[in-house]
């Protein structure tokens, strides 16, 4: 009778090595290799003992990254024996998804082989560990990989820190076999013995944990299925890092003592010649291996007659394929139907079903699960030859998702069955048949792809907007990987581009093989994203426009009817923001359900029209939306409050003040509101606004197509222009916006006068025009027509001004709405203009965690005058604050590390009982349970003790002989006085003066170098606040280099530009290429970002000298083609100097430019104070002019020559009337 197992791993292996110990378990037959059960059960033991003397043990997680080397499953089974966990890494894995792996899997061991086709294991695991150059063996340390200890390469060659497998099995042979034993004796069945990444609808994989239980009674009741006995010898061509080759192939192998005949990588010939040679009897693969072995051109010098069964699974398999395979290759095939989560076989087909199960059914549940079909909306069981999810329980449903408890909640429901996300029917014999996914996932030959993790990794170019991937039908694999990408206005990128940046960086399966450039996606009538329209997709692939009109009946029909469908509604699901209103009760106007509200969980009552068609009923729908801006002007309110004491009611402030409009004139609006971005601050510049009606109109032209109207409606505003109507009547309603059409209600109102629209006509238009309804539009242009030709206008003229609206439509705003966005924003721009200090601190308290932005911020407090001060314990608030001074505080909670609680705990007693006078009475008062050793040592690092005199961040970290830190000495004093101060206040004798704790000794630290200190400040507070290592070179890196590294990332403009660049070099990497040369890649940052630069062969050996972290840099070079891809570009650095060295040779002369007016006596003491003080090689030059900029005369200094520092540079940026140029 059958039953399940509770033997591990090792147990099975030990048993057979008992029972048939002469008997070959693996035979790889391309170069003659043989294991017997009791050869490989030895390798295997030396091997555990030499995991074991390396510090692997029971629970440690091994990572295999490999292809079917002939030690892979000697790996597998030493961990199994000693409790650890192999960790399956996927061969086809870059580095991102390799690093992504190491670290969440918190991997200690990793054991690879030199690579595949495309990719070197070796080069990503010495870019991945740098360390392992410099770390003796075994005694790994990395930053990034806290737990990894140990790299061992699979075979005999030699890397340095790595061990080869020679030498784990030697040192296994010093080890004593009681060790062994041991271990072995601490691993129980239900422990986890494999993990296996599987990707998630949210993007990042997630390991999934399988039991000894789990994974050996999968694989002995796969074999139970096709009646494997010992007798029988399995061709195993499947990947084993894959559940199909670990668990189908390898573990029924091992639970029926039968042999494993092996193929490293797949190829059809090694295939059918080791089927031939060995004799096997059993075959497993995906559909694309049968094809290829089936046409292979030898394939006839084949006997493959020794051939029974076998499995035929990974993606759809069609019906003609296997009938195929059975005819021509003597097998019987079974499917297995099942994910990685279900170990993985949920449902098989039996050798001895009829062939039309074996075709067309995935077969009946395994033995000891029930599997269900469930309906997703109500959780019931599907009546038979009723859709719904296909659902899992038993011994097969894994441990769980490896510290990712909220996934596993996701899947496995609290009556422990696991949701596959597939969609299935039983049918009345109890087979299943799989009819599509409620996931979003593409199945690619056998590989499951979630397009969300593509999506996510291609929003790292800079030119992608947005992207959808999804699934397109493939011929080959079943579904192709398809990309459909909008790019940002002004931004190219072609396909190869895209496929260039994704080589070497995720999987190969997983680049997109089709690639499209779109201008919108599809959208649903709720206004979601449609994954993928099947007519578009007809039009793109050239596969499916010949199955739509082709001659086979089936493939046609099936996309005709799909078209049907397309578009019906699939499942219902509530607004985020919207809310119907109606006059009576809603229930007499449509009909009302139920929902469950996702955050309270209560059910609450929904329409069960949807939004695109409620209106038509009559009802008012009404989206209410939540906006920062909101709380930023609540939080700039309320800073008002406490450092000036005034309370501003912001809806009473004056709609014409003078500084507002100043603000807006000089375009100095970053941190605002709507009128922020680069483009318009330049219109605001050139526009002027005087009224709010001017900031209405440029709010609504500011989007595309309207915004090809703004240098008219400038120029037209200040009379450069004539202001001229298409039609005189016009007039009527566009005097306001200069004849310039702005507003969806001017163009309601024009077509009721021009063309005698209705109301509802007009409104009509107004909607499709907002909704961007092309086909109402279309609808609506001839009636615009014949109604304006009866008017007697001009019919040429009556196209103009449709097409004019048509490109105005595509983002055009309603009056109502641009006003009170533009009130919004004029509140937020009369915050900045009169209260600049706690305007700019309430938004940088809303960006805290977005460093860009703050970055950002915190540049324009700096143009406006306006101090940002690092934390301070004695001034600083949780969030970014302003002090007496008007001085921005940064936050506490800004500071990594510093929790909130430990924040609190020291704002509390600073309320209570003021200001803290030293570290030590910090140290006395503090609540030292809520702020730690570790809060106040970051608190130390990013400066919030640096008003404290007698202490400098250094001496926190000092050691004494103890190997104490001054910090801990510091916390144990505090947590003595503490308990000393609350014994005093119980005792009867003691009173407020009895508490006497000796202070410790401040040992003067050696001073840290400035670089250091700020790179220490920046690890913490994310940017350098106090300073910024570069700014002694400011002046050459703005005035001297003509490019900055954040420009890099585009080389369209610079194509065949001469480049000046310099910063600090701030990482390097190096390496070796496939042909042994050397290489590096070197990270440098200027003010504006970071970029890389990447040197190969003997130019890297030429200088990588300079490239040393923390090095200053000044270099030179070119953006040109690329030496073998004469249509890529790259930037080509061709000299290197150092910037200190440089500084004064650089910059050559300066020239200051000033009118007659602004030369009076202050400015020319203020101005030869300054030279005085910096003398240097540089010519100083002034250049007078006359008020009209008529006459110049140019004056040089021929007794002094200057050094262009920063403080003399920042002064005459500070003269309005002064202009200057470097060089």
């Amino acid at each position: 009778m059958m039953q399940l197992s509770e033997r591990t791993l090792g147990d099975w292996l030990e048993h057979w090595a008992v029972t048939t110990p002469d008997k070959e378990y693996i035979v790889y037959s391309d170069r003659n290799l043989r294991f017997t059960w009791k050869q490989f059960n030895e390798r295997v033991d030396n091997l555990a003992k030499g995991l074991l003397s390396i510090g692997v043990e029971k629970g440690t997680h091994v990572g295999i990254w490999a292809r079917n080397v002939p030690d892979w499953l000697t790996f597998l089974y030493a961990c199994a024996k000693i409790g650890a966990v192999a960790v399956t890494v996927n061969t086809n894995y870059k580095q991102a998804e390799l690093e992504y792996l190491c670290q969440n899997s918190d991997m200690h061991t990793l054991c690879i082989v030199d690579g595949e086709k495309d990719s070197s294991f070796v080069d990503m695991t010495y870019t991945m560990l740098p360390e392992l150059k410099t770390f003796q063996r075994g005694h790994l340390k990395s930053k990034r990989f806290p737990y990894m200890r140990n790299v061992i390469y699979i075979g005999q060659e030699k890397y340095r820190g790595m061990y080869n497998t020679a030498e784990i099995l030697l040192l296994g042979k010093n080890i004593d076999d009681e060790k062994l034993e041991e271990a072995k004796k601490k691993v129980s069945c239900h422990d986890t013995v494999n993990m296996q990444y599987t990707s998630g609808t949210t993007g990042f994989p997630k390991g999934v944990m399988l039991t000894h239980y789990n994974i050996a009674n999968n694989g002995f009741l796969t074999g139970e299925h096709m009646k494997f006995t010992a007798d029988d010898k399995l061709c195993v061509c499947v990947p084993l890092f894959h559940c199909f080759g670990v668990v189908l192939a390898t573990m029924n192998c091992l639970t029926h003592g039968c042999t494993e005949v092996m193929v490293e990588r797949f190829d059809p010939l090694l295939v059918l010649a080791s089927i031939h040679k060995e004799r096997c009897t059993a075959l497993y693969g995906v559909p694309t291996m049968f094809i290829a072995e089936l046409h292979h051109p030898m394939f006839d010098m084949f006997d493959l007659s020794c051939l029974r069964t076998g499995i035929m699974a990974g993606s759809l398999c069609p019906v003609e394929l296997m009938k195929q395979v059975e005819e021509k290759m003597f097998m019987k095939v079974t499917s297995v139907y099942g994910l990685t989560e279900a170990s993985p076989g949920m449902t098989h087909t039996r050798i001895d079903d009829p062939a039309e199960v074996r075709y067309t059914t995935v077969g009946r549940d395994f033995e000891f699960t029930e599997v269900k079909v469930i309906d997703p909306e109500t959780g019931e069981e599907c009546p038979v030859g009723v859709q719904g999810e296909m659902c899992n329980r038993g011994y097969n449903t894994m441990k769980g998702y490896y510290k990712n408890p909220e996934a596993t909640a996701e899947v496995i429901d609290k009556n422990g069955f696991l949701h596959s996300g597939d969609l299935g029917v039983k049918d009345e014999n109890g087979n299943y048949r799989i009819t599509g996914r409620i996931k979003d996932m593409i199945i690619r030959g056998g590989e499951n792809i979630y397009p969300r993790e593509i999506e996510e990794f291609l929003y790292q170019m800079p030119a992608i907007k947005d992207v959808q991937v999804a699934g397109i039908p493939s011929k080959k694999y079943g579904e192709a990987v398809g990309a459909f990408i909008i790019l940002h206005e002004g931004c190219s990128l072609n396909e190869f581009d895209v496929r260039e940046f994704c080589q070497g960086k995720i999987a190969r399966y997983k680049i997109p093989k089709y690639i499209f450039f779109v201008k919108e996606f599809p959208m649903t009538g709720s206004g979601k994203i449609q994954k993928f329209k099947l007519k578009d997709a007809i039009n793109y692939v050239p596969e499916l426009k010949e199955a739509a009109t082709g001659n086979d009946p089936l493939a046609r029909d099936t996309l005709k009817y799909a078209q049907m469908l397309e578009g019906n509604v699939r499942n219902t699901g509530v607004h985020a923001c919207g809310t119907i209103i109606c006059r009576d009760d809603i229930t007499d106007w449509v009909p009302v359900s139920t929902a469950d509200d996702k955050e309270t969980g209560e059910k609450m009552l929904v329409t069960q029209y949807e939004g695109s068609v409620i209106e038509d009923t009559g009802l008012i729908k009404m989206d209410f939306l939540g906006l920062k801006t909101l709380s930023i002007v609540k939080e700039a309110i309320e800073n008002i409050r406490q450092s000036k004491g005034i309370v501003l009611n912001i809806d009473e402030v004056p709609i014409d003040d003078p500084a507002t409009y100043r603000l807006y004139s000089e375009g100095r609006t970053i941190g605002t509101f709507q009128f922020e971005s680069a483009g318009m601050q330049k219109y605001l510049r050139e526009l002027q606004p005087s009224t709010f009606e001017d900031l209405i109109a440029m709010n609504a032209l500011y989007r595309p197509g309207p915004m090809d109207y703004i240098p008219d409606f400038i120029d037209r505003k200040h009379g450069r222009k004539p202001i001229e109507y298409d039609i005189p009547i016009m007039e009527k309603y566009l005097k306001d916006t200069y004849g310039i059409t702005v507003y969806q209600e001017q163009v309601m109102l024009l077509s009721r006068l021009l063309a005698d629209f209705t109301r509802g006509e007009s409104d009509a238009l107004r909607k499709a025009m907002g909704k961007k309804l092309r086909d109402k539009l279309d609808h609506m242009k001839p009636k615009f027509i014949e109604g304006g030709k009866k008017n007697g206008h001009d019919p040429k003229v009556l196209e103009k001004i449709w097409a004019d609206w048509e490109k105005f439509a595509s983002y055009a705003f309603n009056k109502s709405h641009a006003t009170c966005y533009s009130w919004v924003a004029y509140q937020t721009a009369y915050l900045k203009a009169n209260y600049p200090s706690e305007y700019m601190a309430a938004t940088m308290s809303r960006n805290i965690s977005n460093i860009t932005e703050i970055t950002k911020l915190m540049d324009e407090c700096k143009s406006m005058g306006v101090k940002v001060l690092g934390p301070d314990v004695n001034e600083s608030n949780l969030k970014f604050s302003v002090n007496y001074r008007g001085d921005i505080r940064f936050g506490l909670g800004a500071i990594k590390g510093v929790g909130e609680s430990a924040v609190q705990s020291i704002l509390e007693e600073r309320r209570k009982n003021g200001e803290f006078k030293n570290i030590f009475d910090f140290v006395q008062r503090v609540n030292l349970s809520a702020c730690n050793r570790k809060n106040i040592e970051n608190l130390a690092l990013a400066g919030g003790f640096d008003s404290f005199s007698g202490i400098k961040r250094e001496d926190f970290f000092v050691k004494n002989a103890k190997d104490e830190s001054f910090s801990d000495i510091l916390v144990r004093y505090g947590n003595k006085y503490q308990l000393d101060k609350a014994a005093a206040a119980n005792s009867l004798f003691g009173g407020e003066h009895a508490v006497e704790v000796a202070t410790p000794e401040i040992v003067p630290a050696p001073s840290w170098s400035d670089l250091e200190r700020l790179n220490k400040e920046r690890d913490l507070v994310g940017i350098y606040l106090s300073a910024h290592p570069l700014d002694e070179f400011a002046v050459i890196l703005e005035n001297v280099c003509n490019v900055h590294m954040a420009e890099l990332t585009d080389l369209t403009p610079l194509q065949n530009h001469d480049l000046v660049l310099g910063g600090i070099v701030t990482g390097v990497r190096e390496g070796y290429t496939k042909t042994g040369k050397p290489y590096g890649i070197a990270k440098v940052e200027d003010y504006s970002g970071t970029a890389e630069f990447a040197f190969f062969g003997n130019e890297w050996v030429e200088k990588k000298n300079f490239f040393m972290e923390g090095m200053f840099l000044f270099m030179k070079g070119k953006c040109q083609p690329k030496q073998w891809k004469q249509e890529e570009w790259e930037v080509k650095i061709n000299s290197i100097e150092l910037l200190p060295e440089v500084k004064e040779r650089v910059v050559e002369k300066l020239t200051v430019t000033a009118p007659l007016s602004a030369i009076d006596d202050q400015l020319i003491m203020e101005f030869s104070s300054l030279v005085k003080d910096s003398p240097g090689n540089a010519e100083l030059h002034f250049l007078v002019r006359d008020e009209d900029g008529q006459m110049y005369v140019n004056l040089m200094s021929r007794t002094m020559k200057i050094s262009v520092q920063k403080e003399l540079v920042n002064y005459l940026k500070n003269q309005p009337l002064l202009d200057y140029k470097i060089n």
